[in-house]
This record gives C-alpha cells, structure tokens and sequence, in this order.
C-alpha cells in the first residue's frame, strides 16, 4: 500500500502515519541472507524493496547534478534554487562532507609529520607529507563508499566552495598576496622563514606570524582560527615552518656562514689574526 501511494518502498525511519511498518521495514533491512530467510528476501525483491535507501537518494541526486550541469554547464547549484531545492541543499551537504574529509585528512597528516620530526625521519624535499600519500583515520578508511562518492563528484568539476565563498573578498584577497609574497621570498632567500624583523616587507614578518599564531588555535578549535584545511595545505606546499626555534637559521643563512667562515680562515692565514677591519 505505502509503494502504491508514494511509488517506492523507502519507508522513513521514522513515519508517523505507521510506526510499525517503519520499524518492520527496518527489521527487514537487517535480515541476514540465510536460507531460512531467503523466501523473505525473494518477496521483498519482487516488490522492489529498497535494501540501500541512502545510496538509491545519493544516486538520484548525482543524477539530477548531471542534469543541471548539462543545462547549466557547471555544477555551482545556488543555495537557492527553486527549480530543485532538495538538489541545492545535497549540493551544500556534499561540501561539508568534504571539508570534514579534507580536516581529517590534514590533521592525521600534521601528526605524522611531528612522528616523522621527533624520530628524525626524512621527509619529502618540501618537508612534508603530501596527503595522497597519508593513510586515513579508521573513520575515513572504513568509508570507502564516501571516498567513492567525491571522486565520481571530482571527475565532473564539483565546485566545493559555494559561488559566494569562492567570490573575491578584501580579507581573501589580502591573505593571497601574503602568499605570493611569501612565494616570492622563498625564491630570494631558499626558505619561508621570514625574519620578525624584516625590514624589507614588515607586513610580511608580521602575517607569518599571525599565521603560526593562527595554526595553535587551529590546533585547539579549528572553528576559533580564521586558518581553514586549504590554507594549511597551501601553506604546506609552500614549505611553510609552523614552529621555529629560537636562533634557528634557514639553509642559506647556514651556507653563507659557511662561505664568510672560510674566508676568515683564509684571512687568518695570510695575517696571522682574525682583527678584519670594516675597510677591509
């Protein structure tokens, strides 16, 4: 009677009009296929009991994303879309599946790279690991099915942020140039440890900083720091050092130590001293 009223077998959990089919419904779903129970099961399927109601929705959905991308030619679905808003609001729970994905996945890498640093493991050239190459926490690597789900969402250029987050703002635009600053003073100087008193760029000493200061209560409660998990990767591409100790020297200041030590040896040994005067 409710797949002749409604057109499926996908009876809600909780369904007011009859509880008890809904808890028989679930009862059914839990069936283990013995042999006992396999009659059951062969009646249930010629109904066209629903034995997945959560993958069946997720693939109604995807497929009504398919539509609207071969309509609209992208898949950046409005928070407000009357046309389908169920789609919409799949849209917005898609990404925040994703940014939990991409937060656990970030933080079981920043937790291997403190193992790797305390027993004096190599890292990568970057000194990091990239997180294609960490291993899940269980809770993602059981779900194989999500992980499924955002590749097939991938291959069809998902956009992950909303259209309004993704559009420039003065406090995104600002965090960006420090970046490409920062990229800027990689290439000059080999490293990101920009000095804390760096009068060439003090802006920059000063947003690296912040940055560190920022990561710690990213650390604590990632809702309370205005770092998000695309930052923090953006920043781990770039080389980024979150801690650094005090008097410690970036490898290029170690190499033009180097250079200048030899020079004073070669000083020495011309002039029997190391008294170099400034005319020198």
């Amino acid at each position: 009677k409710f797949r002749q009223h409604h057109g499926h077998s996908r009876v809600p959990t909780h369904y007011a009009a009859n509880q008890a089919l809904a808890n028989w419904v679930g009862e059914q779903r839990a069936l283990n296929n013995t042999r006992q129970r396999q009659q059951k099961v062969r009646k249930l399927n010629r109904l066209g009991f629903d034995w997945n109601p959560g993958e069946t929705i997720w693939q109604q959905h995807f497929q009504a994303l398919q539509d609207y991308k071969m309509e609209h030619g992208d898949c950046c679905v409005p928070s407000h879309y009357p046309p389908n808003q169920t789609l919409a609001r799949w849209v917005q729970s898609q990404r925040q599946l994703y940014k939990q994905h991409t937060s656990i996945l970030l933080n079981q890498q920043l937790r291997q790279e403190r193992e790797h640093e305390q027993q004096g493991e190599e890292l990568t050239e970057e000194g990091t690991l990239p997180l294609q190459h960490q291993s899940c926490s269980p809770r993602v690597a059981r779900n194989s099915l999500l992980l499924q789900r955002f590749e097939r969402l991938n291959k069809m250029d998902f956009a992950w942020q909303a259209t309004g987050e993704r559009r420039s703002h003065p406090q995104e635009e600002n965090w960006m140039r420090q970046l490409r600053e920062l990229h800027e003073y990689k290439e000059e100087h080999g490293d990101c440890l920009v000095p804390s008193q760096y009068k060439a760029n003090p802006s920059l000493a000063f947003w690296v900083s912040r940055q560190r200061h920022q990561y710690q209560k990213w650390q604590v409660d990632p809702s309370s720091s205005t770092l998000t998990a695309q930052r923090i990767q953006q920043l781990q591409n770039a080389g980024f050092c979150w801690k650094v100790e005090r008097g410690q020297s970036s490898p290029r200041q170690e190499e033009t130590w180097g250079r200048y030590y030899e020079q004073l040896q070669l000083f020495k040994q011309q002039h029997g001293h190391c008294l170099v005067t400034k005319s020198h």
